[in-house]
């Protein structure tokens, strides 16, 4: 998902949810209704995973810390258990390298793992993919990164013990990338909510990502200048205008996120004004003056957030930073 700020700060923030569908629902007051396609689902293109393991990641430093519900607890505190079993999971973690770490040649991993009766077995993954397994301490792993891509890199450390109780924990990790590990704040709001422009409707195309990134740098515009109301022609940007350009057929069925935030970040886009959105083809390339007009609203580059990291998005978003998410949905949705 994605956290946008103005050219002169940093800019935004993209989370690893993917959203392959956002058609339609309510409707654009400056168009006339038209019949909704079926049959075939529009909208964002696969995010490429291998370009998106390279986007600058913020995380905060509750990432990987696993915590037992409200509700778990409470339901221990009414239901006792019933048997002398071992209920009690291990305590795991990775001292080093810590997360946030920028790594290079040969790393020396540590996990330290203890358990009430005794751990069984630590493994290790990097990535998802294991690479290590033991049966007893120490939990010592020697990681050569020298032939690895840059990118960021999520170490995770599973111990078991004998009664089949697991934890994990995970530190992430980069190789010329960069990480910004924040703390969360003292204290945050039950709930928050960020003005954002009015709903329309998409209509026929697949211009959700074009939606999404132009809203989210309509917010920054808005948020910037301190205004009281979204308006056309100062503040609302042009999904038009992106998405022309960024389609990835002719057929105006879709676009890629991470290419729809590249060229923001290369060529601005311009406002809604300038060139509005319609339904009724994707072929329009902008004039020169709305190209002009574009380069005041670029930013400056953008991040990712991971979409576990609930702590991190529930800052950002309290911090007025507009996130957008990229997710799968089914027919029921559209059937809805």
């Amino acid at each position: 998902m994605i956290q946008l700020k103005s050219k002169l700060n940093v800019a935004l923030v993209a989370m690893t949810i993917l959203w392959t569908s956002c058609q339609k629902e309510t409707s654009n007051p400056t168009q006339i209704e038209q019949p909704e396609q079926t049959g075939k689902a529009m909208g964002a293109d696969a995010v490429d995973l291998v370009a998106l393991n390279n986007v600058p990641l913020i995380i905060s430093t509750e990432f990987g810390q696993e915590k037992e519900s409200d509700a778990t607890i409470a339901g221990r505190r009414v239901k006792p258990p019933t048997s002398t079993a071992d209920l009690t999971a291990p305590v795991v973690s990775i001292p080093s390298p810590t997360s946030g770490a920028t790594v290079s040649g040969t790393v020396a991993i540590q996990v330290s793992a203890s358990d009430n009766v005794g751990v069984t077995s630590v493994v290790l993954t990097i990535n998802g993919a294991q690479v290590a397994a033991f049966a007893a301490a120490p939990f010592s792993y020697s990681w050569n990164t020298t032939n690895l891509a840059n990118a960021n890199y999520t170490i995770t450390a599973t111990a078991k013990d004998a009664a089949g109780n697991t934890k994990s924990a995970s530190n992430v990790v980069s190789k010329n990338t960069v990480i910004v590990v924040t703390p969360p704040p003292t204290t945050l709001p039950t709930s928050f909510t960020l003005a954002m422009p009015p709903v329309v409707n998409q209509g026929s195309e697949g211009a959700c990502i074009a939606f999404a990134v132009a809203y989210a740098r309509s917010y920054e515009a808005f948020k910037a200048t301190n205004a009281t109301a979204y308006s056309t022609s100062a503040n609302i940007l042009s999904p038009e205008y992106l998405f022309n350009q960024t389609k990835s057929s002719t057929t105006c069925s879709g676009s890629a996120l991470l290419t729809s935030l590249n060229f923001v970040r290369d060529n601005g886009i311009c406002t809604w004004a300038s060139m509005p959105y319609t339904w009724t083809g994707c072929s329009l390339m902008p004039t020169s003056s709305q190209t002009t007009e574009a380069g005041k609203y670029r930013i400056s580059s953008y991040s990712q957030i991971y979409a576990s990291d609930i702590t991190a998005i529930k800052t950002m978003i309290a911090a007025k930073r507009p996130l957008v998410s990229q997710y799968s949905v089914d027919n029921q949705f559209y059937n809805a």
